[in-house]
């Protein structure tokens, strides 16, 4: 249902009106999709990072299990820099449709770079890091849950404003 209501807002952001067409305008059909595709990811992003907060203010100690799983082995490692590369270049191809683009785009490189930054150090000194930093970051879910809020409805909001 949710890929649904995704899928329809992507949608309903690229109907044509009338001869000017917002993305594929003088742009081929593989360009178009990738914008498509872009403003999904982006929006599951936002909607990801809403319920991260939802769940850190309801139950906080799913939340803090969860992110005391990140670099606990090569294979979470890999999946977690996968979906941050991701997510981040899909902020580079979408940030210019967004509101405050700029600032989404440098959030995306920053995003895209440091995943491929942890992608070529060995996995164990990620693990190292996040064994390190996790028990202090999960301190206060609170704080947790309100930066993934804001962030979480910046994105959205950005993407519904757009410019």
């Amino acid at each position: 249902m949710l890929y649904a209501v995704v899928i329809t807002f992507a949608c309903r952001r690229n109907v044509p009106t009338g001869v000017a067409h917002r993305y594929s305008r003088g742009r081929s059909e593989g360009t178009h999709m990738i914008a498509m595709s872009a403003a999904v990811i982006v929006i599951f992003a936002g909607i990801y990072l809403v319920c991260l907060a939802a769940v850190a203010l309801v139950v906080p100690q799913k939340a803090i299990r969860f992110f005391g799983g990140f670099a606990t082995s090569a294979r979470v490692h890999f999946l977690e820099l996968g979906v941050r590369t991701l997510v981040g270049i899909s902020l580079l191809a979408y940030a210019p449709h967004m509101a405050f683009g700029s600032g989404f785009r440098v959030f995306g490189w920053i995003l895209a770079l440091s995943s491929v930054l942890l992608a070529v150090v060995p996995w164990r000194w990620h693990q190292r890091f996040a064994q390190a930093t996790v028990p202090h970051a999960t301190r206060y879910p609170f704080v947790l849950a309100l930066g993934s809020f804001v962030l979480g409805v910046g994105i959205l909001a950005a993407v519904v404003k757009g410019s």
